[in-house]
C-alpha cells in the first residue's frame, strides 16, 4: 500500500495559501494501514515525523520517507498520539493506548520504564486523553473503559487515590477531559451513553448535582463554552436523536433544543476542531448534510453520497478554518471552507485519513 503524506498543509492554511495545493510524497508499505498519520515533532531539529499503524497491529515511524522503527504491538490504537517530555529534557515520546494497555515509546522505538501498562478489571481501554493541569510535564492519563469505568494515572502509570477506578453507569460516549473553569479551577469531566454527565474534582469527588442526567442517548463528543460563572460555563453536546443538551458547572441541564429532522433517519454528531476551542453541529440526512455553528445557526449544505462517512474539522483561525469530508464507500476526500465552498476542482482520491 502506498501512502501520501501531507507536507505543511497546516502552515500552508496558516499562511493563507491555497489549501488544495497539497504538496505530496510517498512511501509504500506490504500491509494495509489503518491507523494515522499522525503528526509529530522531530524534536532533534523541529521537522515532522509521522506515525502509522498496520493492518497487523504494526507501528511505523516515518521520517522524511524513511521508516525510523517499526514495533509490533498487540491491537489498534483507541486514543490519539500524544507526544510527552517524559523525562522534563527536551526529548519527547509517544503516549497512546490500545484496548489492553497504555504505552509510552521514544523516538527509536523504545518502551520507557514500566511501560507497556495494563489496567484492572475486565474491560476494554476505549478512551485515553492527557493532562497536564499546570503545563508543568506533570503529566496524568485520564482513561476509560468498556465497562464503565475511570482511572487517573500519573506519568509513570500508577493509579491515583480516589480513581481506582471510579464506576459510571455506562459506557463513555466521548473522551474523559481536563477543564479548568473560571471560578471553580480543575474540572474533570465524563459523558456517559446513557446520558449521564459527571463532573468531578481532581480528588474524584462529585461536585454540584454530579451525575446530571440529560434523559437522553448521548453517542457524540461535547464541546465546551468558558464564561465568568459556574452557571454561564457549559458543556454542550447533541442527543442521537437531535436534541441540543447544554449542562452548567453547578449539575443543572441550563438549555435543550430539538434540531430539525429532514427524514425519518438522521445522524447528528458534534464535531470539535483540532484546538478544542470551536465545534459545529452536523446533520447528515439521506442525500444530504447540513453544517451549523455552535449556535446552531445553518452555515452551508452539501451533498452526500453515501453514508459511511467521517469528518474532521480544523481551525486556523476564523478565515482558514476547513471541513474535511471523508467517504469511505466512493475513496474520495472533500475540503471545505466554511461558506461550503470545496477547496479543490475535484475530489481528491481516498479511502483513509492517511491518503489524504
Amino acid at each position: 500500500m502506498r501512502i501520501t503524506f501531507p507536507i505543511g498543509s497546516a502552515a500552508s492554511v496558516q499562511a493563507g495559501e491555497n489549501q488544495a495545493a497539497i504538496l505530496q510524497r510517498g512511501l509504500s508499505f506490504s500491509t494495509s494501514l489503518t491507523q494515522g498519520p499522525f503528526r509529530l515533532q522531530n524534536f532533534t531539529d523541529k521537522s515532522v515525523d509521522y506515525l502509522v499503524q498496520d493492518a497487523e497491529n504494526v507501528l511505523h515511524l516515518i521520517h522524511e520517507e524513511q521508516v525510523v522503527f517499526s514495533y509490533q504491538i498487540e491491537g489498534q490504537l483507541v486514543s490519539p498520539v500524544y507526544q510527552i517530555d517524559y523525562y522534563q529534557n527536551g526529548k519527547l515520546q509517544m503516549l497512546f493506548a490500545t484496548a489492553e494497555a497504555v504505552h509510552v515509546l521514544d523516538r527509536l522505538g523504545n518502551t520507557v520504564e514500566a511501560f507497556p501498562l495494563t489496567l484492572p478489571g475486565q474491560g476494554k481501554i476505549t478512551h485515553l486523553s492527557l493532562v497536564d493541569y499546570d503545563r508543568n510535564k506533570n503529566y496524568r492519563y485520564f482513561l476509560g473503559t468498556s465497562s464503565g469505568e475511570l482511572f487517573l494515572m500519573d506519568k509513570r502509570g500508577t493509579l491515583l487515590e480516589g480513581w481506582d477506578p471510579i464506576s459510571l453507569s455506562a459506557p463513555l460516549a466521548a473522551a474523559p477531559q481536563h477543564h479548568r473553569i473560571p471560578g471553580l479551577g480543575d474540572r474533570m469531566v465524563a459523558l456517559t451513553q446513557d446520558g449521564q454527565v459527571y463532573i468531578f474534582n481532581r480528588r474524584g469527588e462529585p461536585q454540584a448535582g454530579s451525575p446530571v442526567s440529560v434523559n437522553a442517548v448521548l453517542g457524540t463528543d461535547y464541546g465546551l463554552v468558558l464564561r465568568g460563572q459556574a452557571s454561564d460555563s457549559r458543556l454542550t453536546t447533541v442527543s442521537e436523536g437531535g436534541e441540543v443538551l447544554q449542562v452548567n458547572f453547578k449539575g443543572e441541564v441550563a438549555y435543550r433544543n430539538q434540531l430539525a429532522k429532514p427524514d425519518a433517519e438522521v445522524n447528528f454528531q458534534l464535531l470539535p476542531d483540532n484546538l478544542g476551542d470551536r465545534f459545529l453541529f452536523l446533520v447528515q440526512s439521506f442525500g444530504r448534510i447540513t453544517v451549523m455553528d455552535q449556535e446552531q445557526a445553518p452555515l452551508f449544505e452539501i451533498p452526500s453520497y453515501s453514508e459511511d462517512v467521517d469528518f474532521k474539522f480544523y481551525n486556523f483561525g476564523k478565515e482558514a478554518s476547513i471541513l474535511v469530508l471523508l467517504d469511505k464507500t466512493q475513496e474520495f476526500v472533500y475540503i471545505y471552507n466554511l461558506r461550503g465552498e470545496m477547496m479543490h476542482t475535484l475530489p481528491l482520491a481516498g479511502s483513509t485519513w492517511q491518503s489524504q
